[in-house]
């Protein structure tokens, strides 16, 4: 959970102006006791996201799923709108089997052995099926990611690209960027002022 410092806490209690993330020293907070690699700014951000979005989502997929405990919130989320989530991960997926919560969502069920590279082809077919298609990956290359899955979408889907301007860069990406114009940034001024590192695309 976040550590509030001395110094921190005095300035809540004088109320400062802060930007909340700069209140609080913390690297990654936990979801439903488990441990998740999103500060929790981050699920600020996905809680707006799914509000506005949660009538025409069909399906959610998630790359680079780690212990499982972040696909959690997005399996729940699937769930409460009636739409598929599949996560993508290169371990055994017997990890996504070893908590209460997860048995009872039956998050196992959900997941698949493999990472982006060998699995382009199975997302690709997914996101050609009818309806809105969210795509959230935070593997290892996200410059790869970005340049395989990005052409993919169709008009109406999401690609969220997690640890953007610190594992992948504007100018990295820039000639796939232009390629799939038009696309509009969500939540870009909430992501910067909050220093979370998930950047949305929305292909238009």
């Amino acid at each position: 959970m976040p550590r509030i410092t001395p110094m921190t806490k005095h300035k809540i209690m004088c109320g400062s102006p802060a930007p909340i993330n700069e209140r609080f020293d913390f690297s990654n907070c936990t979801f439903l006791g488990g441990l998740s690699d999103q500060p929790f700014t981050a699920f600020f951000i996905w809680e707006k996201f799914f509000m506005q979005y949660k009538d025409s989502i069909k399906r959610f997929i998630e790359f680079g799923c780690d212990q499982g405990n972040t696909s959690v919130y997005f399996a729940l989320w699937c769930h409460q709108m009636g739409a598929d989530y599949t996560g993508f991960d290169k371990r055994v997926a017997a990890v996504y089997a070893n908590s209460p919560v997860k048995r009872l969502i039956k998050l196992k069920s959900h997941m698949r052995l493999g990472n982006g590279f060998k699995k382009a082809k199975e997302v690709q077919a997914l996101i050609k099926q009818p309806g809105r298609t969210v795509i959230f990956t935070d593997c290892i290359d996200k410059p790869w990611e970005f340049q395989k899955f990005a052409p993919m979408l169709k008009k109406g889907d999401i690609l969220a690209i997690h640890d953007w301007d610190r594992a992948i860069f504007d100018e990295w990406v820039q000639d796939t960027m232009d390629a799939i114009k038009p696309y509009s940034l969500l939540f870009e001024k909430e992501r910067i002022k909050l220093k979370t590192l998930t950047r949305f695309f929305l292909k238009q």
